[in-house]
């Protein structure tokens, strides 16, 4: 009876807190910031499931909002720059969403390994793009007494170095499994997020958080504040600095491959 009762259930009609033991990780998150997102996720989640969603059709939806974030932020205006920023946190946080609507609806290999190359070509397309986007925006709409095409040239230097940065992480990655070193991959995975048993050092990952795309970031801020300028400089200065720093420590770290 219970069980005819469960299939009878429309998908995503459950209470929030049984959504969340359903569809979301049993490990605690650590950041504050992760805490946030899986509070708002899960809402959204329900939403996906009674709209008949699977996990790839909300990637597919991560994809189309943070290319509209970008193309918004290509304006220059305020208005539009405020658009941008909210297509953007909503980009983010249904990228928490596809995997808690995969957990619920509990996909195949094949379903799942399509998500997660959805997932990937998001990240490596949207994240240049947004840096692209807010330098053509300031290019016309240029607040400072310098050339229009001085913003073009650090925006192509911002979004190229950080395409150059997914490169390095792709390619290092594409090694290991050549290597079958599978184990290096998940024990360098559990020391990125704190899994590993060592202490984490808060205010390294506070100042990480800010430079990247994720909520409540330098983005966030200088959006608010409408001085997006700031930011396409300061993303051509920091993003080559990355990449350089991606790679020297990837050739360092060639000799862990077994």
């Amino acid at each position: 009876m219970a069980l005819e009762k469960e299939k009878n259930l429309k998908s995503g009609s459950e209470p929030i807190m049984e959504l969340k033991l359903k569809c979301q990780k049993k490990k605690p998150p650590i950041f504050w910031r992760d805490k946030f997102l899986r509070s708002v996720s899960i809402r959204f989640t329900k939403l996906f499931l009674l709209m008949g969603m699977n996990a790839n059709n909300v990637s597919a939806l991560v994809f189309i909002f943070g290319i509209t974030s970008a193309f918004f932020y290509m304006n220059g205006e305020y208005a539009y720059s405020l658009i941008a920023l909210l297509l953007h946190h909503l980009h983010f946080i249904f990228d928490g969403c596809d995997g808690e609507v995969a957990r619920y609806r509990k996909t195949t290999e094949l379903e799942d390994n399509r998500g997660v190359y959805l997932d990937l070509m998001s990240h490596m397309v949207v994240y240049p793009l947004l840096v692209m986007g807010m330098a053509i925006g300031v290019y016309r709409d240029n607040p400072l007494s310098i050339p229009d095409s001085t913003f073009l040239i650090l925006g192509f230097v911002g979004a190229y170095s950080l395409m150059l940065t997914n490169f390095a992480s792709t390619k290092k990655y594409e090694l290991f499994v050549k290597k079958n070193s599978i184990d290096v991959i998940k024990s360098l995975n559990k020391t990125l997020k704190g899994e590993d048993g060592k202490k984490i050092n808060w205010i390294k990952e506070e100042i990480w958080f800010l430079l990247s795309f994720e909520l409540f970031n330098l983005m966030f801020i200088f959006t608010i504040l409408n001085a997006i300028w700031v930011l396409v400089i300061f993303y051509a200065v920091i993003f080559p600095l990355n990449a350089i720093r991606k790679f020297y420590f990837g050739y360092k770290n060639i000799d862990r491959i077994g």
